[in-house]
């Protein structure tokens, strides 16, 4: 290969990732950034990006992605050609070259190759992307630099909720410290990676003393589906660059469920939008696209009979509760609620904290039991409430038949810790929502994929350069 041809293979690399209309609506963008003022039409600097991206990205990472931008590298000898690798070390501020050309402003080609790791990258492309907006070093990275970066990137994704009107019917907000909370929870397998040593007076700050280099980030981010989903939907929002006519529109949009059937003008939810997000993002893919209200105890009093009337026979659902001591949290239920003498459900179940710490906790693991759900009552010899995980009698979350009463404990089902204030608590509210099409509604198949229970698994295989191996392993569903 001649030098002639050897020069731009970044740039014809980053190209080959898009379509043709992609690169048409590259240009589009490029265009509407350069012209915000009177610089030059041949490149854009931070004040111009500022301008283009400051209803959709907060002010310290619209800076940091300039930066990124501008540290993507051009070796002086072309005739060595520049690889893609290089590109993407570029962009991540880890190149080391004797002589090279860094520039504070952001020509077309380079901005192309920016928009093909922001927007196409492999997890290795996007690890770098997060190292190099979150800090300013070269190699590493603290805890306190990553969680303001994915608390940043958590905000700009509300925003975009907010902005696409995804809340309509919900009369729900953000509340103090919900974004720091949702970071918290994302990063918690990075920042705490034994379950066992995890304390929870620690989950609420992050970690002294460990720092991440690139393959640390990378590690955790290919775990992260949530994260990419927010990564995903962000820097879409922001460059209206990649084709979602080709079925990746469903994996773009925001993870925010309509709400059925409800008045807000009579009911606020105990909820909060991180909250939302986290409980919908982990219920199964054909669970996460409906909720309608099944149980208030602000809105239908406060009672057992009305509690199990209202719940039994309609579908999987969401326990929300918070009690007297300000603590929220609850559970997910798989399968039909039903009133019997023992457990129910399936290893789809799991238990949440919210509030004040946020927390997912799956059967599985060293899981010893399958006591996912229990509803019961007027039986004398049996207990009669509604329970989630353990055993009879020591339930990781207990609501007692004498409607108020609860408890929680730590549970071997869920893994979980004692998710109440105490663990014998008095109920201030509680909320049941059904998930997903109500029973009856719609033929579902009785097969499916492996992949189907996580809408970014398919996107991770791709990220990470897999086939989809698994996509033909259909497995039998368990009936909801």
């Amino acid at each position: 290969m001649g030098g002639t041809e050897s020069k731009n293979t970044a740039y014809e690399s980053s190209v080959a990732v898009f379509s043709e209309n992609e690169m048409t609506a590259a240009k589009t963008v490029f265009r509407e950034i350069t012209q915000r003022t009177q610089s030059t039409k041949t490149s854009f600097n931070k004040t111009q990006l500022e301008g283009y991206l400051r209803n959709t990205l907060p002010e310290p990472l619209i800076a940091r992605l300039h930066d990124a931008m501008c540290n993507i590298t051009v070796k002086a000898d072309a005739e060595e050609g520049v690889s893609q690798r290089a590109f993407a070390v570029g962009l991540a501020n880890l190149i080391k070259t004797t002589v090279h050309i860094s520039v504070r402003s952001v020509t077309f080609k380079i901005f192309v190759v920016a928009m093909a790791h922001l927007l196409k990258g492999t997890i290795t492309q996007r690890a770098m992307i997060v190292q190099r907006m979150s800090t300013d070093s070269s190699t590493t990275v603290r805890p306190k630099e990553l969680l303001q970066f994915v608390e940043g990137m958590t905000e700009a994704y509300i925003n975009t909720i907010r902005n696409n009107k995804s809340l309509e019917g919900w009369d729900i907000g953000t509340s103090e410290g919900g974004h720091r909370k949702l970071a918290l929870t994302i990063l918690e397998d990075l920042f705490h990676p034994d379950p066992k040593q995890r304390k929870k007076q620690e989950l609420d700050q992050p970690p002294d003393g460990p720092v991440y280099n690139v393959d640390d980030v990378e590690k955790w981010l290919s775990h992260s589906a949530l994260f990419i989903h927010i990564m995903d939907v962000v820097f879409h929002n922001c460059f209206n660059i990649v084709n979602t006519d080709n079925g990746s529109a469903s994996f773009l949009n925001p993870n925010i469920p309509v709400c059925q059937e409800l008045d807000s003008r009579c009911f606020k939810t105990v909820l909060d939008i991180p909250s939302l997000i986290l409980i919908n993002y982990n219920l199964p893919m054909a669970l996460k696209t409906k909720w309608r209200l099944l149980f208030s105890s602000d809105a239908h009093g406060e009672s057992y009979a009305t509690l199990t009337k209202d719940i039994v026979k309609k579908g999987p659902s969401v326990l929300i509760i918070k009690d007297k001591d300000g603590h929220i949290f609850g559970g997910f239920a798989s399968d039909n609620w039903e009133i019997k003498s023992q457990f129910v459900g399936s290893s789809r179940c799991f238990l949440f904290g919210l509030h004040p710490n946020m927390g997912i906790y799956t059967a599985g693991g060293s899981t010893c039991n399958h006591n996912y759900m229990y509803l019961n009552k007027g039986m004398q010899s049996m207990p009669n409430g509604l329970g989630m995980g353990g055993q009879l009698e020591y339930f990781g979350l207990w609501l007692d038949s004498e409607y108020g009463k609860g408890s929680s404990r730590k549970c071997t089902t869920y893994d979980s810790p004692q998710l109440s204030g105490k663990e014998h608590f008095e109920l201030e509210c509680l909320e049941v929502w059904g998930v997903g099409p109500e029973p009856g509604e719609g033929d579902e198949d009785d097969f499916e994929s492996i992949l189907d229970a996580d809408p970014t698994a398919q996107a991770l295989l791709s990220l990470t350069g897999k086939g989809q191996a698994s996509d033909g392993l259909r497995v039998k569903k368990e009936k909801v």
